[in-house]
């Protein structure tokens, strides 16, 4: 990976009988860089929580999609965009686990400092996504003024 220059807070969690359940809140070093577009790119080693140790996300936004690709034993892509439908395929040392996945809402205020982008969406087994497939997955960036040392 290239070297961290900002710190990442990775929220996510799902909603259950209507309220929002928190599952997982870390704070780790990642790096950030605005591009052309613009366009913003975000790279960050896997929390132990997320039980991907050794993995590597990357996350590309540019207007309303977000593209988010993980290395590792499960790797994935996925494409975020409010009200796209797909099929996304992880793929395991067992074999491939298929799943649907629906985009309520991608928002972003981001820049050169940092800033935040939060995904709404269903990720579940059927094709018919309920309420209980619900999930949010909030990215909070800061990029200091003097760099990691």
């Amino acid at each position: 990976m290239t070297a961290p220059n900002a710190f990442l807070t990775i929220q996510s969690g799902v909603w259950r009988n209507g309220d929002f359940q928190e599952e997982m809140q870390t704070t780790l070093k990642a790096w950030f860089a605005m591009q052309d577009g613009p366009r913003f790119v975000l790279r960050y080693p896997e929390p132990a929580e997320s039980g991907l140790n050794q993995a590597e996300t990357s996350i590309r936004i540019r207007g309303g999609l977000a593209v988010m690709e993980r290395g590792g034993r499960a790797s994935c892509r996925f494409l975020f965009a409010a009200g796209r439908r797909e099929t996304v395929c992880y793929q395991l040392p067992e074999g491939e686990l298929f799943f649907y996945l629906l985009t309520e809402r991608m928002a972003y205020r981001l820049d050169r400092s940092g800033g935040q982008a939060e995904i709404t969406y269903r990720l579940g087994q059927d094709e018919q996504l309920s309420d209980s497939d619900r999930r949010r997955l909030l990215l909070t960036i800061h990029v200091p003024e003097d760099s990691f040392s």
